[in-house]
């Protein structure tokens, strides 16, 4: 289906830059969640590896530090869902999203 004819589609629901917007936003916090959870695996790494009680202490707090951000992002991925849930349903928007970006 040509881009003009999901565009047309997707404004039935909402506007389309509004759309586009909010889904572009998604895709970036679901690439920085994915790149946060090799990030803790690669710090557990370091934990075990770690020879002090201070460098433990610093891998703990790096780890705070990332699940914080993440519950940020998590919450932030929970509204853009709302948003969009608004005016159609997350798969319609998820197969929206894909024809306009076929992988």
């Amino acid at each position: 289906m040509p881009d003009s004819n999901v565009r047309k589609e997707i404004e039935e629901y909402m506007p389309y830059e509004k759309f586009i917007q909010i889904q572009r936003k998604l895709s970036e916090l679901r690439k920085e969640e994915e790149a946060k959870l090799t990030a803790l695996a690669e710090l557990q790494k370091a934990y075990l590896s770690a020879n002090s009680d201070a460098q433990r202490d610093a891998v703990k707090e790096t780890v705070g530090k990332i699940r914080e951000l993440s519950r940020i992002h998590r919450q932030e991925i929970r509204e853009l869902n709302h948003q969009l849930a608004q005016h159609m349903t997350l798969e319609q928007a998820r197969n929206f999203y894909e024809k306009l970006n076929p992988q």
